[in-house]
């Protein structure tokens, strides 16, 4: 008797559908729906379960989230054991090296986490390892070893202190995009992003993109304004990994290099870390209340008489 109502209720919606009723995403999706109930009357959950486990492993895209995410994991695990490590080595010796360089992989920890689902800011850290507060080069050490006079010790303890922060920080940073790449991966493969591929915007700026796409991530990278548009179509552009990492940590090796001296010639302290990483802040907030006011303004206008080019997508 149901199986007659459902032969009925789909010759019904059929001849809806042919006499121009219904529209197409519901022809699509009743007829999806009757050869799964043809060929089986109850949901098979197993195999819902096990599209979910192969979320995870390597999919059409080329990317193994597990392994990903094991390997993610575990390079927080080492820093975790190494900061902790060193902190107790410092405790124990004399030696300033050591009671500087613990700092290292906490710094590396916090910039690895730093991304759109962490937005925790990057620049006050950055003007903290390479301040003379911490002065994790002393000339001193340079002269001990060297043996240079103090203005030359004082010259490369300034100049290795900020290769070695700038390239640090540059590849905490690195390590963080990729993760967010992952991420980002994984919600594609769920569902929950696969509109941004039908969005009005995206076939232009993929065709922008495509022009130059590794120069513009080491621009967008560089910059402390965020441009999460151009990172995420990079990912569902499917660009390779190894150049989407590296043109992060080209762009952010120049950022840092540049915190980093800015930090280390002026010899700033508390105050003027503040007051860089406040107006880095006052920036974003000015381009987050720019961005939402015309999205506001837009939303007021009638949708047709938006021109194709902003009409708002939902």
């Amino acid at each position: 008797m149901f199986k007659d109502l459902y032969k009925n209720g789909s010759a019904n919606a059929t001849g809806a559908r042919a006499a121009g009723i219904l529209p197409a995403e519901i022809s699509a999706a009743d007829e999806s729906s009757s050869r799964k109930n043809r060929g089986q009357d109850a949901p098979d959950t197993g195999n819902r379960g096990q599209d979910a486990r192969d979320t995870f492993h390597t999919g059409e895209d080329g990317v193994n989230l597990r392994g990903w995410f094991i390997i993610y994991l575990g390079y927080l695990l080492v820093l975790t054991v190494l900061a902790l490590g060193l902190m107790g080595l410092a405790n124990e010796s004399n030696a300033t090296w050591v009671q500087k360089v613990w700092l290292l992989p906490l710094y590396l920890f916090y910039l690895s986490l730093c991304c759109t689902f962490f937005p925790a800011p990057t620049a006050w850290i950055v003007l903290l390892l390479a301040s003379p507060m911490v002065g994790l080069i002393a000339p001193d050490t340079i002269t001990n070893i060297l043996g240079t006079t103090q203005t030359t010790s004082q010259i490369l303890a300034a100049v290795l202190t900020i290769l070695i922060v700038a390239a640090t920080g540059a590849l905490g940073t690195m390590m963080a995009n990729l993760n967010e790449y992952h991420i980002f991966t994984f919600l594609l493969r769920y569902g929950r992003v696969k509109r941004i591929r039908h969005a009005r915007f995206y076939d232009r700026v993929a065709q922008w993109f495509s022009s130059s796409p590794f120069s513009l991530l080491v621009m967008i990278s560089f910059i402390p304004i965020p441009v999460d548009v151009v990172r995420w179509l990079a990912i569902t552009h499917r660009y390779p990994r190894g150049r989407y990492a590296a043109a992060y940590f080209l762009g952010r090796l120049v950022r840092y290099s540049l915190l980093a001296a800015t930090a280390t010639v002026l010899h700033i302290g508390w105050l003027g870390i503040a007051l860089i990483q406040g107006g880095l802040v006052l920036i974003l907030l000015i381009h987050v209340v720019r961005r939402l006011l015309s999205r506001r303004v837009a939303d007021t206008i009638p949708v047709d008489k938006l021109a194709p080019e902003t009409e708002a997508i939902s």
